[in-house]
């Protein structure tokens, strides 16, 4: 009679870590493009791309890293053939490699911070200046290629970026700067 108790009683709480950990499994898979790599409209990447530059001082590679489309995500939007109406495309994002695109984005941080120090930039105290953006269809995919332009001090700088649709919003991509303005 005893060993039917414990029996049962494991099994519950079998039973239960089971669906807490499909309810944090599902919570992680749905949040994987985070608020802070995906915005809903094109508008609101201007915010996205300030929010990561001003914090540029104390943010490391991994960091800078998190805020952009995952390699997961980008291997998920290859299958989606709603979004990415080209074969071809699907094809060469599902060709992509983890490696490459973490190499991609580490360069992509060790220039800003490269040409940010080679500007005296103060990260913590630039102003946001204006948002050029276009949004069109390119290799079967919707993207929005724009340029963020700041102040740091009484020079203007600006920070390209492309930020790819994946069914629910933006997500950021590449992120490249600063480049001083000639204006």
């Amino acid at each position: 009679m005893m060993d039917y108790y414990y029996i049962e009683t494991f099994k519950k709480h079998t039973t239960m870590k089971k669906i807490i950990g499909l309810f944090a499994l599902s919570f992680l898979v749905l949040t994987a493009c985070g608020p802070s790599s995906r915005v809903s409209d094109p508008e609101d990447i201007a915010d996205q791309v300030m929010d990561i530059i001003e914090d540029m001082d104390d943010m490391s590679k991994e960091d800078f890293r998190d805020e952009f489309m995952t390699f997961d995500e980008f291997q998920d939007l290859a299958e989606d053939e709603e979004v990415v109406t080209e074969k071809e495309a699907r094809k060469r994002i599902k060709e992509m490699k983890e490696s490459d695109r973490n190499e991609d984005l580490d360069k992509d941080f060790a220039r800003i911070v490269e040409r940010g120090s080679k500007h005296k930039i103060k990260w913590d105290e630039i102003e946001f200046v204006d948002f050029e953006y276009e949004v069109e269809k390119d290799r079967g995919m919707k993207a929005c290629g724009g340029k963020v332009i700041f102040k740091s001090g009484s020079k203007k700088y600006s920070m390209s970026t492309v930020s790819i649709y994946d069914g629910s919003g933006y997500c950021l991509v590449s992120l490249r700067g600063p480049y001083e303005s000639r204006d």
